[in-house]
């Protein structure tokens, strides 16, 4: 089994296993086990990654599978925001439904050219990178026009693969795989399975049919049957992939709700450190978007060092969004969760004398999944969401209990009228169609307080 953070072999082991005819099951099993693991590669990956390269005269670690349409654009998009690199993006066909162009420049601040072009028309120097998005019914001999640095070809099912071009780009490369391990996974071992198959016996190989739609409805209806919650679950890739979404639907959010507010996303330390990476990723990308530090190691406390930061972000008028892991991974450790109520559920008032509350906590449930924490309730719109825990006080035994008999702050729910999904799916504003949606809180709603409560 592969830990939080350790890598496989690159797809360069597949091709010796090939070398000198050893290619039997013996040499195989020597490729890396990563299923548990898939957002790194796996065997299949590997093997598909190192046959495109073989067909294009590339080394195998030029060659990167995503299950995923969208990120190998974004990866080198991110690459040269960051290096101030121009960008050009060539099509030859009519962009995906998933491309918003507008949404990568506005809410991911991405600067790029979009060039539509001719199939065979000669696509013309450029000063920066130059990227050709290609549509493909199967994977293999690629035709690098002059002047293209990196060749996506998506699949409208499969997701895509990234061929890099040339020495001139070899930096590129960690930087992509890091995006794929961070927001994305590589095409699953099925679909490698498929494109291998195809590149062997050509496109018109049987497609196994998959009712997507009857598939995601019975995920949603496990999760909700193991979870007990009333809210719409959305599922992603991976965790990463869909704490991404949420961050980036997040900013989108506060772009067109509180434009030209600062936005702070809180992450404490102890949790995951690929959220801790991925938050300052995202607000490198972003001059309105801050990182601020839960600290709580030494003499300090979660909740302690939250209430100091959220009386500080209130009185700069900033908007804060909570990210925690609850139990933390790998100390398993948590929070006086009536606490952490009470500090969330407070009314904090901005240096202008404007109320303030939270409205989104992103809480990751690695360790304790089927265990609700927090639900969103409120007594009236003019109430501020109130994440409510019940149930014993004690940090120990007694995880399974929170939330199984829920109760307002200013009183019991009524019977009859169970407590409203605190979310509002606003789509997919994150540009990433493959990844999910992220969820915000809408306005206040009433949680089926009595009529006396205020």
């Amino acid at each position: 089994m592969m830990n939080r953070g350790q890598r496989p072999s690159s797809s360069l082991s597949s091709s010796a296993c090939c070398r000198d005819g050893g290619a039997g099951p013996d040499a195989w099993a020597t490729l890396p086990t990563a299923y548990d693991y898939i957002r790194l590669g796996h065997p299949l990956s590997s093997i598909l990654e190192w046959a495109i390269a073989q067909l294009n005269g590339l080394r195998a670690d030029y060659v990167i599978s995503f299950s995923s349409r969208m990120m190998p654009v974004l990866a080198v998009l991110r690459k040269n925001l960051l290096d101030k690199k121009q960008t050009r993006i060539v099509h030859t066909e009519e962009l995906p439904a998933h491309f918003d162009a507008t949404i990568l420049r506005a809410v991911y601040g991405y600067a790029f050219e979009l060039v539509r072009m001719e199939v065979g028309e000669e696509i013309p120097a450029f000063s920066g990178s130059t990227i050709l998005l290609s549509q493909q019914r199967l994977f293999g001999k690629v035709e690098f026009p002059a002047n293209v640095d990196f060749f996506v070809g998506t699949h409208a099912t499969m997701g895509s693969v990234m061929l890099v071009n040339g020495e001139a780009n070899a930096a590129y490369i960690k930087e992509i795989q890091h995006v794929r391990r961070r927001e994305s996974i590589a095409m699953t071992p099925a679909d490698c399975h498929l494109a291998l198959q195809m590149m062997v016996d050509g496109p018109s190989i049987p497609n196994p049919k998959h009712d997507r739609a009857r598939d995601l409805a019975a995920v949603q209806a496990s999760i909700q049957q193991i979870t007990n919650s009333p809210t719409k679950s959305l599922v992603a890739s991976s965790g990463l992939s869909m704490q991404y979404a949420i961050m980036m639907g997040l900013v989108h959010d506060a772009q067109e709700v509180h434009p030209g507010q600062h936005i702070r996303f809180i992450v404490p330390p102890n949790c995951y450190g690929g959220t801790n990476d991925q938050a300052r990723r995202v607000a490198a990308c972003n001059e309105h978007v801050e990182i601020v530090d839960l600290l709580v190691d030494g003499d300090n406390e979660l909740v302690r060092s939250l209430e100091a930061i959220l009386e500080q972000v209130a009185k700069e008028d900033a908007i804060p969004y909570i990210i925690a892991e609850i139990p933390t991974n790998p100390r398993v450790e948590v929070p006086d969760m009536e606490a952490l109520r009470t500090v969330l559920s407070k009314k904090r008032k901005t240096a202008s004398g404007f109320l303030r509350w939270i409205r989104v906590f992103i809480l990751d449930q690695t360790f304790c999944r089927t265990c609700i924490f927090l639900v969103m309730v409120t007594c009236s719109p003019r109430c501020a969401p109130s994440p409510m825990s019940a149930g014993p006080s004690s940090r120990a035994g007694a995880l399974h209990s929170w939330l199984l008999r829920r109760q307002c702050t200013h009183g019991p729910l009524r019977k009859d009228r169970p407590p409203p999904s605190p979310l509002r799916q606003r789509g997919d504003r994150s540009a990433i169609g493959d990844l999910g949606q992220a969820a915000t809180l809408d306005e206040p709603t009433h949680c089926g307080c009595l009529p006396e409560h205020p």
